[in-house]
């Protein structure tokens, strides 16, 4: 039996009609006694939430496919936590709020493993360190940021971080989707680690990191999505880490085998860019370059970032308006959502990752929150 598979079954047919024997387990962790619904979502997002929650294997982690725990995936647990986290500010369930916990200290089992000089020293996946340091503010308990400090940036800054303890943070940035067919989700991979740097006033780090996304943008490639995939992740990527940064202008992006980022100087051509390869029903496709894509081509991973990214855009460049683009997307995704609260990663589709799910639902429930600025740098948080 799953740790957090806590549903109660009367509970679960009357938020999403599903069978009573379905999560037919305990019957404690859920009170919906005077729960509202208040924002246009929340009511997408708790049955969201209770799904993925209900798939939580016992050591506090989740495994790629649905409910199979003979495995629990270290890099997709903190989007993960994220979306939970969702469900809790939609909420205020302590179930939820339990279950990003379990997930937290899941994760600081992380390690690398072989024979290498840094064999069980920490290994994080690249939405990890962000996510722990919300953990900290959420929870107070700096367990988690001192695991990162200790583990990830010092180690940086030594150059002692890797399975074979030899990476300062250049070396680390040059390693993420170095190769086709991945190449292209550098960008994507770099945008939280940016932020997170700032956060915990490694601000050197973050500069690298800033100056890797832009290397990592004048290399997306979308002549051919056989060989190179999802490049509009990492158009996603660059926008979303170089609005957290408050990077509004840069030096011109020479990418000549991706021409809708080629010649870009400012966040707002990315950012106006991306909204140009939106579908008209709200969804954006896993590829710009699809000679005639299908609905099977809108993608639900690929769409909830590009909300993220969207929303973060906006607090950056008042005078536009991206939220059209935002609430067209987000009432998509939330079209997609099935009966069980769970959603396909593509319409019409048989394939479900619970990764992309949190993704989603932490799409519907990100609002703008606009990160404090010092002296033109976001201001790091020593406490």
């Amino acid at each position: 039996m799953k740790r957090f598979s806590k549903l109660n079954g009367v509970l679960c047919a009357v938020l999403f009609g599903c069978s009573m024997a379905l999560y037919a387990t305990e019957k404690d962790g859920y009170d919906l006694t005077g729960l509202s619904f208040d924002g246009p979502y929340d009511e997408a997002i708790v049955n969201g939430g209770i799904h993925i929650v209900a798939q939580q294997c016992d050591d506090g982690g989740w495994g790629w496919p649905h409910n199979v725990c003979s495995s629990s995936a270290y890099n997709i647990t903190a989007p993960i936590i994220d979306g939970v986290l969702a469900a809790y500010d939609a909420s205020n369930l302590s179930v939820f709020m339990s279950s990003a916990v379990a997930a937290a200290d899941f994760n600081l089992n992380s390690t690398y493993g072989g024979s290498g000089a840094g064999a069980g020293s920490p290994k994080l996946g690249s939405q990890t360190a962000l996510n722990l340091w919300y953990m900290t503010q959420r929870t107070g308990d700096t367990t988690y940021t001192d695991w990162v400090k200790n583990g990830f940036y010092e180690a940086l800054l030594a150059g002692t971080y890797g399975g074979n303890a030899d990476m300062n943070a250049q070396d680390y940035i040059d390693a993420v989707r170095t190769s086709p067919p991945w190449q292209n989700l550098k960008p994507w991979e770099l945008a939280n680690q940016v932020l997170a740097a700032e956060r915990y006033c490694y601000q050197g780090i973050a500069g690298q990191f800033e100056q890797g996304i832009l290397d990592a943008l004048a290399n997306l490639d979308n002549t051919d999505p056989g060989t190179q995939y999802t490049d509009i992740l990492g158009v996603v990527g660059g926008v979303q880490g170089l609005a957290n940064v408050n990077r509004l202008t840069f030096p011109e992006i020479v990418a000549p085998n991706q021409l809708g980022v080629n010649g870009s100087t400012t966040l707002e051509e990315l950012a106006d860019y991306l909204v140009s390869l939106q579908n008209p029903n709200g969804s954006f496709n896993w590829h710009s370059n699809l000679a005639a894509p299908t609905a099977s081509d809108e993608d639900l991973q690929t769409t909830a970032y590009a909300v993220m990214a969207l929303i973060k855009a906006q607090e950056r460049l008042p005078a536009k308006n991206y939220l059209p683009a935002i609430e067209s997307a987000k009432v998509w995704i939330a079209a997609l959502q099935e009966n069980d609260g769970g959603f396909p990663s593509y319409p019409g589709g048989s394939y479900y990752n619970v990764e992309v799910e949190a993704e989603a639902v932490h799409a519907l429930g990100k609002e703008g929150v606009y990160d404090r600025i010092f002296k033109g740098q976001m201001e790091c948080y020593v406490n």
